[in-house]
């Protein structure tokens, strides 16, 4: 990024009072991280009143916060929904005040302790946007930040002034300052840019995120036409403290196992995240592309077993780390085939074809 960028950036972070970093309304794992840094530059380099606001994350997108400062508690999810009821009183004492619903009607029910209120002086109004500068990041057409632009559309015109962040080459430009660029795979690695230009420190944890959009972005540099950019931002951020296996296993899918024995490879040198789950819990991820394979997540008392499904014609094969003390090898015998360990992972086949039901048979079969 140029020194006119991030001195018009920084200018405009200066006189900024409230600031907001959005996000569109599909985020991905590069959104999301790249409003994560953002928020991790101007935290240390500026004393304002940063917000995040990112519409529709979904649950499946959590893991991201172990590499973030930041809670979940930390990401405004309403702020289109607020309105504020005024009435003039005349000398009233207020009680308490309670509603109910009666078909499509809310009826505010308000009881006084003295006094009167007047009757002609309600007002209803919607919460004010009161940031005066608001950062779109990974957003390539204003109106993918949804409802917020359509609603505060007027302040957006008007008063707001937009940084337009971003790595789509369909990017339409519409920011007050646009910082855009098409040779990087993610609009994580701008944002490391920025970092770097002014030698804001960046921890293992902020080179995780970047290395996790990136592999994202790029189905784990399957695809074609990867920059030479993107590859030295790789070997910048594994030399502090990115770790490219625990990367390739968070944003793996089905559809980018290049190959199961060095996928296997990977997870033996993964750390495990334990999860506080009391009930069996599966989840499938299934690929149509590629690869006739899953991926999923088994749950069995209160950890988290990665599991590899590779279908055949004839069998499914299944391969299961860390299944010491949790899973025995003589209970999988009774129901799969060729059951084995080595180096702390389970192999078996089966002719079942429905994955649900061999995975509530592990579960059955858990110590």
């Amino acid at each position: 990024m140029g020194n006119d960028s991030l001195e018009k950036l920084n200018k405009l972070v200066n006189k900024a009072d409230k600031i907001l970093l959005v996000s569109s309304t599909r985020p991905t794992i590069d959104s999301i991280s790249s409003v994560f840094l953002m928020w991790h530059y101007l935290s240390l380099n500026f004393d304002k009143d940063i917000s995040i606001y990112i519409p529709s994350i979904q649950e499946r997108y959590d893991f991201l916060f172990n590499y973030s400062m930041l809670e979940k508690e930390n990401i405004i999810k309403d702020i289109l929904r607020e309105y504020t009821l005024s009435i003039k009183k005349q000398d009233g004492v207020i009680d308490k005040v309670r509603y109910d619903t009666e078909d499509n009607l809310f009826n505010f029910h308000i009881s006084l302790k003295s006094g009167a209120l007047d009757t002609n002086s309600f007002n209803l109004d919607k919460s004010q946007f009161n940031y005066d500068l608001v950062f779109t990041i990974d957003v390539e057409k204003i109106n993918f930040v949804g409802d917020l632009y359509k609603i505060y559309k007027d302040d957006f015109e008007s008063r707001i002034k937009i940084i337009n962040i971003d790595s789509h080459a369909t990017n339409l430009r519409f920011g007050d300052l646009n910082i855009l660029s098409n040779e990087v795979s993610s609009t994580s690695e701008i944002i490391l840019d920025i970092i770097n230009s002014t030698r804001t420190l960046l921890s293992h944890k902020e080179c995780q995120l970047i290395l996790m959009s990136i592999l994202s972005n790029t189905e784990n540099l399957s695809i074609a036409n990867i920059s030479q950019k993107t590859f030295e931002n790789i070997s910048f951020l594994t030399k502090n403290g990115g770790i490219m296996n625990k990367a390739l296993v968070e944003v793996s899918s089905p559809n980018s196992l290049i190959d199961l024995k060095a996928k296997a490879h990977i997870l033996e040198n993964v750390e495990e995240y334990v999860y506080k789950k009391e009930k069996y819990i599966y989840s499938i991820i299934e690929n149509t592309q590629m690869y006739p394979s899953y991926l999923t997540d088994i749950y069995i008392k209160d950890a988290v077993l990665t599991c590899i499904v590779i279908k055949g014609d004839v069998y499914n094969k299944f391969y299961i780390k860390d299944f010491k003390d949790i899973i025995k090898i003589e209970n999988l015998s009774k129901f799969f085939d060729d059951v084995k360990s080595e180096d702390g992972v389970l192999f078996f086949k089966s002719k079942e074809s429905n994955i649900k039901n061999i995975l509530e048979k592990i579960a059955i079969l858990k110590n």
